[in-house]
């Protein structure tokens, strides 16, 4: 019941981003909560960029892999982007987590608004390349994470508010996403809810949502009982 008071507002906002259909939307920054070589992380859930689903595993101690989907389809949008990345982790006193990654994707977005006298189209295609650091604190059934993503973002998109003269553009743009995930639960399988700001300093001519909110549930094979608080150093 905790759970679903903390999840239920992140999704009602999610679907107000989602309606509001910008063309870049940031996905669900996670913090992957490794404990140990052969530990991995899998969640799945609905955040403002759509269905997600993220995974991540650590073959050796302090490294892990990592690999994403996010995306929806609807009358008027579409959106997806998928991701790899690479990064390692260390632990302090035994609670305490350090993670940092580094990682490449690409997507696509189409975004399409209608009033009484025109239709505004806005189509792209884009690659983002991220560093994300993040702070963790591993309890027996609750977990806590902070973190920012810094992306930078290369956006090829055309903006067909004249549709006889469609107008073509290119941009580079870095966003600072700080962000938290919360997660609760036993010890494999949580319910968790996270939200990032993201912000950019840069002028953009398409539109983005400067929020991310999401909710779902993550389960990490590998995990054995107590494991969550006796990470290896």
């Amino acid at each position: 019941m905790k759970f679903c008071r903390l999840a239920l507002p992140a999704c009602l906002f999610a679907l107000f981003i989602q309606a509001c259909t910008p063309l870049y939307m940031s996905d669900r920054p996670p913090a992957h909560f490794l404990a140990g070589k052969n530990q991995g992380n899998i969640t799945a859930g609905f955040g403002s960029s759509g269905f997600e689903a993220k995974a991540a595993f650590s073959p050796v101690n302090h490294l892990a892999v990592e690999a994403s989907f996010s995306g929806f389809s609807q009358d008027e949008s579409r959106y997806n982007l998928k991701e790899a990345g690479i990064g390692g982790y260390y632990c302090f006193n035994k609670l305490y987590l350090l993670e940092l990654n580094l990682g490449y994707g690409a997507g696509a977005a189409e975004n399409r608004e209608r009033n009484f006298f025109n239709t505004y189209l806005q189509k792209g295609s884009f690659t983002r390349m991220w560093i994300r650091p993040s702070a963790s604190i591993i309890l027996e059934k609750t977990e806590l994470a902070l973190g920012c993503r810094y992306a930078s973002v290369v956006m090829d998109y055309t903006n067909y508010d004249n549709p006889s003269v469609p107008f073509r553009n290119e941009s580079d743009v870095r966003y600072w996403e700080p962000f938290f995930v919360l997660r609760t639960g036993g010890e494999k399988i949580k319910g968790f809810v996270e939200g990032s700001y993201i912000h950019t300093g840069s002028r953009t001519d398409y539109s983005f949502s400067p929020f991310y909110f999401g909710a779902g549930f993550s389960y990490h094979p590998g995990r054995t009982s107590g494991q969550s608080t006796q990470i290896k150093r």
